[in-house]
């Protein structure tokens, strides 16, 4: 037998050539363990590579995909911000600054703001202040409220300066704004509000908003 130092010899008897020869099954078993070894390394390392190349792949797909959506909403971002800064009317809810229009002198009746929902009124003349609001007419009077006057900038405005400046459509007026009431009563505005919208289905008593003030307005 032949021996192998550091290999269990485990006597195989082969016919080679007439030869009878006794190899150490240690040093096949070593041998066999290594050309697996050596195959299986070789598939993991291949598969490693796939999947490396596959994730790679997949996170360069993702970057790009965040880069087209990123440089859209970057352009929208910007336009709103430079919209904000450089606004001159109110944008919905949006408080705006000066107006911008045609100035026309004080009607000599408002008869004919029944056919807009809405109007914007600039108050604070030095630092001008806009907003979009509501109007209509009581016994000839233009009248604008403002639920919580206590809690918005522009009727805490007038309060200092009753100058402001009214918007309805694309034509601008000058006027004066008097605060004529600090609670009114929805109940009590029900038959004005109608007129001006014959769509909407008025509150039921006790409900709808409170803590109404009223401002008139009239010519500077």
């Amino acid at each position: 037998a032949i021996a192998i130092p550091n290999n269990k010899i485990f006597p195989i008897p082969l016919d080679f050539l007439g030869l009878r020869v006794e190899l150490s099954l240690g040093v096949f078993m070593s041998f066999y363990n290594q050309k697996t070894n050596h195959y299986v390394g070789n598939y993991k390392k291949l598969i490693m590579k796939i999947y490396k190349k596959r994730r790679i792949i997949h996170i360069y797909k993702m970057i790009k995909i965040i880069q087209y959506i990123r440089l859209p909403s970057l352009v929208i971002i910007l336009a709103l911000v430079t919209a904000y800064y450089f606004r001159t009317d109110p944008i919905m809810m949006v408080s705006g600054k000066e107006l911008s229009g045609h100035e026309l002198p004080y009607p000599e009746n408002w008869e004919f703001t029944n056919k807009f929902q809405t109007i914007k009124v600039e108050t604070n003349p030095l630092d001008p202040h806009s907003v979009t609001t509501l109007c209509f007419i009581r016994e000839g009077r233009l009248i604008i409220p403002s639920q919580d006057g206590h809690t918005k900038i522009w009727p805490q405005n007038v309060l200092k300066d009753n100058r402001a400046r009214i918007k309805i459509a694309d034509n601008i007026y000058l006027v004066r704004l008097n605060l004529i009431d600090q609670d009114a009563k929805i109940s009590e505005l029900e038959p004005f509000l109608v007129i001006k919208f014959p769509n909407k289905t008025p509150p039921e008593s006790g409900e709808g908003p409170k803590n109404i003030w009223l401002f008139e307005v009239s010519p500077r």
